[in-house]
Order: structure tokens, then sequence, then C-alpha cells
């Protein structure tokens, strides 16, 4: 994780790690040839770049790689809660 923390209280950066790549790939493939032609899509070139560029998890049995590297970006803004008519939790005796 690498998170730059603003004076605002905003936050912004990126986590790393790994991802199964097939939940990736199944919901496309399972669009089939009308997803291929409508988002413009290579679905078996999808498949083989996701199986050829998988680097972690691998399986025993078939030797590839389950999993992928993966990045994704974070943009974060705090919030609070306010509560119109607040409480204080009762001790039970």
């Amino acid at each position: 994780i690498r998170l730059k923390l603003e004076e605002n209280g905003n936050a912004n950066g990126i986590i790393g790690g790994f991802h199964k790549w097939a939940p990736l790939y199944v919901p496309q493939a399972e669009g089939g040839a009308g997803y291929e032609a409508m988002l413009s899509m290579d679905l078996p070139g999808m498949y083989y770049a996701f199986r050829n560029l998988a680097d972690a998890d691998r399986d025993t049995e078939t030797g590839l790689n389950l999993s992928i590297s993966s990045t994704f970006s974070i943009e974060a803004v705090p919030a609070f809660i306010q509560r119109s008519n607040p409480q204080t939790a009762q001790s039970e005796q």
C-alpha cells in the first residue's frame, strides 16, 4: 500500500497484490460472441494473456499460475456521522 495523506484529510494512493484471474475473465467469456462484437474484445486473446502473464499461486496439478499481479488506485475522503439525537451506550449491571 502506498498512500499519501493530505492536510485536508483526503488520501490518494495505490494498493497492489495478486488477484485470481479466472473471476476477471469468466464474466466476459460468458457473454460470448455478443460481448466480443459489442465491446471489441478478443476473448481468446484475453484468456491467453491472463494465462501467460499470471505470476503467482501456482497450481501443483497443472503447473499454471492462478493469480496475476494487480494494482488498484485509491481515492478517499474523510466522512463523519453526526446524529441529531446522540446517545451513549448503557452498561449492563
